[in-house]
């Protein structure tokens, strides 16, 4: 994914579709819904939640990750739907990666990204 990561990043929509794919299949595996026969626990992703972290910085910033780096507001909606349909202990690991200010450190320091209902 690394060398992919600089085209996917600057072709928005593609990038957007992309991380919507990927999200939709985290929902199937880890959904309030689902229903597997071994049961994966959440800690078992954690690399995935820090590539998805970092991935989504690095489309935001257009450009490696920097201390000023920060999602933009579509893709923080994304996660923020798609994060309702996940268990619990999963919505957790993605909790910071919305637009609501009141649980996102990106929303809650970057007013701008704040969506108004």
């Amino acid at each position: 994914m690394g060398p992919l990561l600089p085209r996917l990043a600057n072709a928005q929509t593609l990038f957007s579709k992309t991380l919507s794919l990927l999200l939709n299949i985290l929902v199937d595996v880890f959904g309030k819904n689902s229903q597997l026969s071994a049961p994966i626990e959440a800690t078992e992703i954690t690399d995935l939640i820090d590539f998805l972290h970092h991935v989504i910085h690095y489309e935001g910033q257009g450009g490696p990750v920097q201390a000023s780096s920060k999602p933009r507001s579509e893709i923080l909606a994304l996660f923020g739907r798609a994060t309702e349909n996940l268990r619990p202990d999963v919505q957790h690991l993605l909790s910071h990666l919305n637009s609501d200010a009141n649980s996102s450190i990106y929303a809650a320091t970057h007013p701008k990204i704040v969506q108004t209902p």
